[in-house]
């Protein structure tokens, strides 16, 4: 099966993005990847695509809900703008957010346990979310986004996120350690990010059709979905 191609994205000079093709390989992710489940999925509603909505708790706290109903995932992530000069301890003008372990029970259900489904569609889903959280930044003139997650076992925190970065930090914590990336909110950043998200669904599309005739869990997928709707 064809591995998909993953692109690094370096920042120039000019605050821009340049792509660089790296070897094959697979993002490892925060989540759990439980056996098959003989019970049915959730009902879901199949015509409703990837949503975010952003709730105001209170500045400078904000609650963003992603959903993905075709895939029955959704996660609820908290974001503060720090934007107080007298506060020492964050550089003003930045967004901070705290990742979630995504809860993939039904998801699992949907696509009879395939790894590759499991993996691709949630690299897609924490793109999409990363991709609303920086326009949230950006219409709040903040600079950077500090991505803040707990490690796991299975895999080192979004790595996808890692494409985009300036900074990585590991952090420990009384329960284990936490990853932090700083991603800067200009152009360069979009751009990059538009073009991961590309490369990651063309390679999508294509790891389906290739695996539609020896993997039935992919077979199954695919007449769920024939637009391949990506989220």
């Amino acid at each position: 099966m064809k591995k998909p191609i993953i692109l690094r994205f370096k920042p120039a000079q000019d605050g821009s993005f340049a792509a660089e093709k790296e070897k094959p390989c697979h993002l490892k992710l925060v989540v759990s990847n439980p056996d098959p489940l003989s019970k049915p999925p959730k009902p879901r509603n199949r015509k409703e695509g990837f949503s975010v909505k952003i709730h105001k708790k209170g500045h400078p706290h904000y609650t963003l809900v992603a959903r993905a109903p075709f895939h029955y995932l959704e996660c609820q992530i908290n974001l503060e703008i720090h934007d107080n000069e007298n506060d020492h301890e964050w550089e003003p003008g930045t967004v901070s957010c705290y990742f979630p372990t995504f809860e993939t029970e039904d998801l699992d259900e949907f696509i009879e346990g395939n790894e590759t489904l499991h993996g691709t569609i949630l690299v897609l889903f924490q793109i999409n979310i990363l991709k609303r959280i920086l326009f949230f930044a950006r219409k709040h003139n903040a600079l950077l986004l500090l991505v803040d997650v707990e490690d796991a076992p299975e895999g080192h925190a979004l790595e996808a996120y890692e494409y985009l970065a300036i900074r990585k930090n590991k952090v420990p914590t009384a329960s284990g350690s936490k990853t932090q990336l700083l991603i800067p909110t200009h152009n360069g950043t979009f751009h990059g990010l538009a073009r991961l998200i590309d490369s990651f669904a063309e390679e999508f599309r294509g790891m389906l059709w290739e695996g539609k005739g020896s993997n039935p869990a992919i077979w199954e997928y695919l007449k769920s979905n024939p637009s391949l709707k990506m989220l």
